[in-house]
């Protein structure tokens, strides 16, 4: 997207984008994509509304990704999912006047079909967004495996690669190849890790001699005690869980505060850590004063203070 000069709209049956600016359409990638419709991308319309062009994809029958992550997908089908996915980016990259920053990489946008084919959607634009287009899928992939706890061989694989700066589409199409081997580390994964405020994820977090000492893997209850009220919330009785002021089920209901959202927080165990991850709710959640980016999952420790609105909560074991 660029600024407001784009108008997005989606249901179920139909997604479109109205270009506020006529020169934002590029027409010659309008023609090579509708010549592409056989492998795998949907088919571009183009109509004027109200004097500005209007590019329309019919998503009838196709199921989003999002849609399939909410609702359980296997590990299997993720990784068969993310194979398909890097190679339609690699063909992308080889064929002309086609250009990787106009696929729409958002998982709502990402579809499979009735014979469970991926169905991409490129945008014909006169943009370019490279800068970031595959720095922000490797991000989100990231977060996308901790949040639904997936694991496996081939999925520390994928993790390896994508925990790489450097890494592009050779190294994420790698990771499915037989003679696959082990990429180099970063030279400065050791620098970035000693300080736990600074963790993304793109550089594996490494436990220290004083990990065991800070408390993770303790005997101990694991308990975040809120500050303004006698109110605690033990984490360590299940492997996710919910945190809002509406909770009905898996999840911990806060109504003392209407700042908090309906469904505010998830909390998960992965290998002995714990995570959290904002839901998109409207007043945030924080760690230690840093606001959280929406659905990227970020470590947290005993010692660290969880707020969710401006309710505090203490992350302590007893």
């Amino acid at each position: 997207m660029r600024g407001n000069n784009i108008i997005e709209y989606q249901d179920k049956t139909t997604l479109y984008y109205i270009l506020m600016e006529t020169e934002l359409f590029d027409y010659i990638e309008y023609k090579v994509l509708n010549e592409q419709t056989e492998k795998g991308f949907i088919k571009c319309g183009r109509v004027l509304y109200n004097g500005k062009v209007k590019i329309v994809y019919n998503i009838t029958g196709y199921t989003s990704l999002k849609w399939l992550l909410e609702r359980g997908l296997s590990t299997e089908k993720f990784l068969e999912i993310m194979k398909l996915l890097f190679e339609k980016l690699k063909e992308v990259e080889s064929i002309g006047y086609m250009h990787l920053w106009n696929v729409v990489l958002d998982f709502e946008k990402i579809f499979v079909d009735d014979n469970q084919k991926l169905r991409l959607i490129y945008r014909p634009l006169n943009i370019n967004e490279n800068y970031q287009t595959i720095t922000a899928l490797k991000k989100r992939l990231l977060s996308t495996i901790l949040y639904y706890g997936y694991g496996g061989e081939l999925i520390m694989r994928l993790q390896n690669v994508l925990r790489l700066e450097t890494a592009q589409l050779n190294e994420l199409c790698s990771v499915f190849r037989s003679d696959y081997t082990v990429p180099p580390n970063p030279n400065n994964i050791s620098q970035e890790t000693k300080a736990p405020v600074k963790h993304n994820f793109f550089h594996p977090l490494k436990r220290d001699s004083n990990a065991m000492n800070r408390g993770i893997n303790n005997q101990g209850r694991k308990i975040l005690k809120c500050r303004q009220e006698n109110f605690s919330i033990r984490l360590d009785t299940e492997k996710k869980l919910l945190l809002g002021k509406q909770v009905t089920e898996h999840g911990v209901s806060i109504p003392f505060n209407p700042a908090i959202s309906k469904l505010h927080a998830k909390i998960f165990e992965q290998n002995g850590e714990y995570y959290i991850v904002d839901l998109e709710s409207k007043n945030g959640t924080y760690i230690n004063g840093i606001r959280l980016v929406p659905i990227v999952a970020k470590i947290i420790r005993p010692g660290d203070t969880i707020r969710l609105a401006n309710t505090d909560f203490d992350f302590v074991i007893e």
